[in-house]
């Protein structure tokens, strides 16, 4: 029986897997470092986010205290409806701008629909005194057509306009540019009005 005689290229063998089974673990353990230092990353900025919102919590918190103790609140709310006032920490890290805006900046069009809601009258007065003006600037042919077209868009469950595909719940009404300007065109095409275009 004879035996083979081991060599050193055996020995060379086992060097070489134990050195590529070490590089393989280094590497895994360098991704998953990596990893988890881009989760670090995410989780400080999410904690300054977080703490830019606190500070912000407290500053409205402070500012509501200090418009209590005013007495005359319709002078100052007309003068921050009208100005926009810096507000800075002393020592400068911190500044903010305090500055009124209205809720409704603009007439919603679905406020059309409202004619028979007496809780929300002024709502629809102030739609229709709106559409009256744009109708008669524009010079619409038929403003009672494109308004009753409208009011049916805003109102009926039966649409002229194709309902916005989506998969969420679509609210009643006129919610899109589109959507307005597809009632705008069926006008145009069923009164042939040259000022629409």
């Amino acid at each position: 029986m004879d035996k083979t005689q081991s060599t050193g290229l055996n020995a060379k063998n086992r060097q070489g897997f134990a050195l590529l089974i070490t590089l393989s673990v280094l590497s895994v353990i360098i991704a998953l470092t990596m990893v988890l230092l881009s989760y670090f990353e995410k989780v400080q900025e999410d904690a300054s986010d977080t703490k830019a919102l606190i500070q912000a919590d407290i500053y409205y918190t402070n500012i509501t205290n200090i418009f209590q103790g005013f007495k005359n609140k319709k002078t100052l709310f007309s003068i921050l409806y009208s100005t926009a006032f810096p507000l800075r920490t002393p020592d400068g890290r911190f500044s903010l701008i305090l500055q009124c805006e209205p809720l409704y900046k603009g007439v919603n069009i679905n406020w059309l629909g409202l004619e028979n809601n007496s809780k929300k009258a002024a709502l629809y007065t102030v739609a229709q005194e709106l559409f009256e003006v744009l109708a008669q600037n524009y010079n619409i042919e038929d403003a009672g057509r494109l308004q009753e077209m409208i009011i049916e868009e805003v109102v009926s469950n039966k649409k002229t306009v194709q309902r916005e595909q989506s998969r969420l719940h679509q609210k009643n009404g006129i919610i899109s540019y589109k959507q307005f300007a597809e009632i705008v065109s069926h006008y145009q095409f069923e009164v042939d009005d040259p000022n629409i275009g």
